[in-house]
């Protein structure tokens, strides 16, 4: 297992000096492109708030799964935790969709 990380890493390092010295001096360098500045729409749209409703879901499922005692008593406090960060996140969503 050893041997082949070795082997992976020396193919590696062999290949990255010989692109850097034989193959990238022989490449030609790239003009400067000089840009025209773009005009920023000011008409804001906000989407549908699609992500705020998929973590509200999320938050709901994992209640009803605490409340119908789906979880073992190990993964309650990170069922927890996962549902208080859903339930956070899709508020957060869903306010700032609202402004």
């Amino acid at each position: 297992m050893i041997l082949n990380i070795v082997f992976v890493a020396v193919i590696y390092f062999a290949y990255l000096f010989y692109f850097n010295y034989k193959i990238m001096p022989n490449l030609q360098e790239a003009k400067k492109v000089e840009r025209k500045q773009q005009i920023v729409s000011i008409k804001k749209e906000t989407p549908f708030p699609i992500v705020a409703i998929g973590y509200l879901l999320i938050g709901m499922g994992l209640i009803y799964c605490l409340l119908t005692h789906q979880v073992t008593s190990e993964m309650m406090i990170l069922v927890c935790g996962a549902t208080i960060v859903s339930l956070s996140m899709g508020m957060y969503y869903l306010l700032r969709y609202a402004r």
